[in-house]
């Protein structure tokens, strides 16, 4: 089963995936969604942490550090900095951060990453501007360029319609969407900058 949920309270969504496990739905990874395999019930602990490494040992160590302490990570791409365990000896303790800085750390980390990228982003706002980048006129009809388009009939028509309307999308909608992207990114960034400072209080 796959889910799709989107969550900026990693607590929360550890809460979730608990509450999953109970029902019978045990995650097996997450890359575009959450993807679930269905089993028994049971009381399962699920964690998460945010880091990225630019070396492969450097996370294997990490990787084989929280299997010494009872932890399993699930396979989920590693790139992508969100790393989630789930407990798989009894014995472990029920949180993969030794103290309260240290769990409070992983929002920091993903703060610092979305807003860097947001403060490095946002002159592209102003070069579109600038260039003129920035459409206008939000009449799709006015995104289509092949000459005589809205004159052909029939085959000819959908030929050449279906054709350009990739390229019109992208010429109307790539500027905007990139700018959204952009104003995301830093939401995301100053949203996990307040949990941060709550939770490091």
């Amino acid at each position: 089963m796959r889910r799709f949920k989107f969550f900026t309270d990693l607590t929360k969504e550890e809460q979730w995936l608990n509450e999953m496990a109970r029902r019978g739905y045990h995650l097996m990874y997450r890359s575009l969604g959450y993807r679930f395999k269905k089993g028994e019930p049971k009381n399962t602990i699920y964690k998460i942490d945010y880091r990225k490494f630019k070396r492969k040992a450097d996370f294997m160590d990490y990787e084989m550090m929280f299997e010494d302490s009872g932890w399993s990570r699930l396979p989920c791409p590693r790139r992508n900095g969100h790393q989630y365990f789930e407990r798989i000896d009894e014995r472990a303790t029920e949180d993969i951060f030794s103290d309260q800085q240290s769990k409070a750390a992983r929002y920091k980390r993903i703060s610092d990453l979305y807003l860097t990228q947001f403060y490095i982003s946002i002159p592209l706002i102003f070069i579109f501007y600038i260039v003129d980048m920035l459409p206008t006129n939000f009449n799709p009809v006015n995104w289509y360029l092949t000459p005589g388009l809205w004159d052909k009939e029939g085959v000819s028509f959908w030929f050449a319609f279906l054709f350009e309307t990739p390229f019109a999308l992208m010429r109307g909608l790539a500027v905007y969407f990139l700018i959204l992207t952009i104003l995301l990114c830093g939401a995301y960034g100053l949203r996990a900058k307040k949990h941060y400072e709550k939770e490091a209080a």
